[in-house]
């Protein structure tokens, strides 16, 4: 199982993961799906202090460009939606 954590490697508050390749970083995790191969995994979220139905959403999205970065440079590029998949479930 993997903890639904995000990470960020960060100096000083500043983040510095992606960065361009002439500034040394250190990666915590590369999360990125090969061409043409297949992931799976398992997530666990706490939900202590919860009860009833609850939704949980995922998507699976490619972008051609780090989010930050375009962000950054204000561009608008569109993420492409590869899969998504939605589950109702009762925590009791």
């Amino acid at each position: 199982w993997t903890p639904y954590i995000p990470l960020y490697v960060s100096n000083r508050g500043q983040q510095l993961y992606p960065a361009p390749q002439w500034r040394t970083v250190k990666i915590k995790e590369d999360s990125r799906i090969a061409a043409f191969e297949t992931d799976v995994s398992d997530y666990q979220f706490d939900v202590a202090g919860y009860s009833g139905k609850v939704t949980v959403k995922c998507k699976l999205i490619y972008r051609r460009i780090f989010k930050n970065w375009a962000d950054m440079k204000k561009w608008d590029v569109d993420d492409i939606i590869l899969a998504r998949a939605e589950k109702r479930v009762n925590i009791r």
